[in-house]
């Protein structure tokens, strides 16, 4: 019983260490490791992603990144029948994390962990409204939130690929909402909410194309 468990040890530590050198000697390097694509749906709306997939781990580590933003700037001169001005709005977003492949190097399904931030402000102080009876309006409304993303997805396809993902963000607000507010009597009041505390799941998906080289 001692001689067979003395061969299986054996056995197995020749077995890992074959595998340890041939993991940090010998690393698999992935065929077309670099990756450029584009993103569209949720939160990230419409985006740039970036992949790039190492020869650690077989070659199935990728750290990849995705980036967007929206500045959106509009002027009316108006008339006496229609609101007239200006506003500002802007959306951004920024995701960093790490693919990990389940079968093959840099393709098939992989599973995601990331991090991500969002920020979205607007500001129609600038907008005329030429109402006799002007209602309370929301001025000004800055948002951020962070969160951490779970994800499954794959990669299919060659130099030309097709990416779908699905997934779930777990969401906070650690710097609050902030806002203005117009009331009737033409007062002006600025909100500072503490949203600290404020924690949510939001559901992901993406479906993004691109090429890899």
């Amino acid at each position: 019983m001692r001689k067979t468990l003395l061969t299986v040890s054996i056995i197995s530590l020749a077995y890992l260490d074959s595998w340890a050198q041939k993991e940090v000697v010998n690393p698999v390097k992935p065929e077309d490791p670099v990756r450029i694509g584009l993103k569209f749906g949720l939160p990230n709306i419409a985006g740039l992603n970036v992949e790039y997939v190492t020869p650690w781990l077989n070659g199935r580590l990728a750290p990849t990144a995705d980036f967007i933003i929206i500045p959106i700037n509009y002027e009316d001169e108006g008339s006496t029948a229609s609101a007239g001005g200006s506003f500002e709005m802007r959306f951004s977003y920024l995701e960093l994390g790490l693919n990990y492949y389940f079968t093959k190097p840099g393709r098939g399904f992989y599973g995601n962990i990331s991090y991500g931030r969002l920020d979205f402000f607007t500001d129609i102080s600038g907008w005329e409204d030429p109402s006799q009876n002007p209602e309370e309006r929301l001025e000004k409304l800055d948002m951020t939130f962070n969160n951490l993303n779970l994800k499954i997805g794959a990669r299919w396809g060659g130099t030309f690929y097709f990416r779908p993902e699905i997934g779930l963000a777990f969401m906070s607000a650690p710097n609050g909402v902030s806002y203005t507010v117009i009331h009737p009597d033409g007062t002006i009041e600025t909100v500072n909410n503490d949203s600290s505390g404020y924690f949510g799941v939001m559901p992901l998906i993406n479906l993004g194309f691109g090429i890899a080289f």
